[in-house]
């Protein structure tokens, strides 16, 4: 099943720029989206991946070329990202990125969006 995600732009600087549609966690001076995940929840490089910017909320670009790049996911789930993250998929030339699960995947990536006490709807924003 393809799950195909418009992810939107922000204003935010990019702290980690994935350069690879591949899914892996390899040190091969590549950034896979899986990597990308990995160096926003530790606030540190990892693999590949360089993260730019002080601890705190972070922001995922891509460089994968134009038009509409797919990722597959066909490793494990990806991680889950444990703080505040801007995804920008309208990053590097592509109008958008397409996550999908691959082989016996069921999902690219999920969402889940935390409430506010104060307000009823989420703080996460979807396409």
């Amino acid at each position: 099943m393809i799950l195909g995600l418009l992810l939107t732009a922000s204003t935010a600087a990019a702290d980690v720029t994935v350069t690879t549609t591949a899914d892996n966690d390899l040190d091969d001076g590549l950034c896979s989206l899986r990597e990308a995940f990995i160096a926003a929840n530790t606030d540190a490089s990892h693999n590949g991946c360089t993260r730019t910017g002080a601890a705190g909320a972070d922001a995922i670009s891509f460089d994968v070329g134009t038009g509409t790049p797919s990722i597959a996911v066909t490793g494990s789930d990806l991680p889950n990202l444990t703080g505040v993250t801007t995804i920008d998929g309208a990053t590097g030339g592509a109008t958008r990125v397409e996550i999908s699960g691959g082989g016996t995947r069921t999902r690219g990536v999920s969402f889940a969006c935390a409430r506010n006490t104060s307000s009823p709807r989420p703080r996460c924003k979807t396409c």
